[in-house]
């Protein structure tokens, strides 16, 4: 991959491509096809995964948010494909407009087109009206795991800065819709599955019960990730971490306001060629037949609530 496509919505500093490959020791001729070339022989040896259609541009952007490491880029691709196997649900529906009909009025959410300095992506989860239930928030879970196939497959950064705003509700009762076994459940297809590194988690509320969320969902997660929560009481208080030249006009920003960026997402991600590509990624899945169970115990009953320890008739 000699540069990065022009994409409809996301927008890509002029030089993430030299500086990434740069930082990972990737930037001599010939070196990241050579690191693309190992991933791809080791991937057409393994049995337990089915329908081996990664793109050679995939593998590279695998291997860019794995630091440049090959060894870890190989376990990455195997979780990727395990989770779609394991945990289907989140994965089943492709068509991100009927998925946002499940969440529609209640919730919305946006990657931001704009990347930091840092070469981070902005996601951003708004809960725009009370009425939260744990059905409308398993839609909104399938919906960011569609962005994020889609993401992995087009972006090319250095980590993501989650903005989650609930100034708009109740946090008390919004917190009611939580089916704690499914948050487990999809914070290892974000974490462990798709390899998010997230650089930043920014809760904005000016209820106290921010804190109150914050606390449960720091709970759930690795030490090194609950270290980079931070809560806000209002918009102002963000500015102070993400630049308002990124931020969309309701967080005090600069940009469109979000509904108009959730329009536009909702188109790309529903157009035939989006929806051809996510479908041709998530068939990239393990066959657990071809597996030894000892070896994947071993391998994933780590992650925490998320597998029940696997059997092969």
């Amino acid at each position: 991959m000699e540069s990065l496509p022009k994409n409809r919505i996301l927008e890509f500093n002029h030089d993430v491509m030299a500086v990434l490959r740069g930082r990972y020791n990737l930037d001599k001729p010939g070196d990241m096809d050579k690191a693309i070339n190992i991933l791809q022989d080791w991937l057409n040896q393994q049995d337990h995964i089915a329908n081996k259609t990664l793109a050679r541009e995939y593998l590279e952007r695998i291997i860019i948010t794995q630091k440049g490491s090959i060894g870890r880029a190989k376990v990455a691709i195997d979780k990727m494909c395990t989770v779609r196997t394991l945990l289907p649900k989140f994965f089943e529906n492709n068509n991100i407009r009927n998925i946002s009909k499940n969440h529609e009025g209640i919730l919305m959410q946006i990657f931001l087109p704009k990347q930091t300095k840092e070469h981070y992506r902005i996601f951003i989860p708004q809960v725009i009206n009370n009425g939260l239930t744990s059905d409308i928030l398993f839609a909104g879970m399938q919906s960011s795991v569609l962005f994020c196939d889609y993401m992995k497959a087009v972006d090319y950064n250095d980590g993501v800065i989650l903005i989650s705003d609930f100034t708009k509700i109740d946090i008390v009762s919004g917190m009611k819709a939580i089916n704690v076994i499914e948050i487990r459940q999809v914070l290892t297809v974000f974490l462990e599955g798709f390899s998010v590194r997230v650089k930043a988690v920014h809760l904005i509320s000016p209820s106290t019960a921010i804190d109150l969320l914050a606390t449960f969902l720091k709970s759930l997660l690795k030490k090194k990730v609950a270290d980079r929560f931070h809560v806000h009481k209002s918009m102002e208080e963000l500015h102070q971490f993400v630049p308002k030249e990124l931020l969309p006009a309701d967080f005090g920003g600069d940009q469109k306001p979000l509904k108009e960026f959730f329009t536009d997402w909702i188109d790309l991600l529903s157009s035939e060629k989006t929806r051809a590509l996510i479908e041709d990624i998530r068939n990239n899945k393990t066959d657990e037949k071809y597996r030894d169970a000892v070896q994947f115990n071993e391998q994933y009953m780590g992650m925490a609530g998320s597998f029940r320890t696997f059997t092969v008739d």
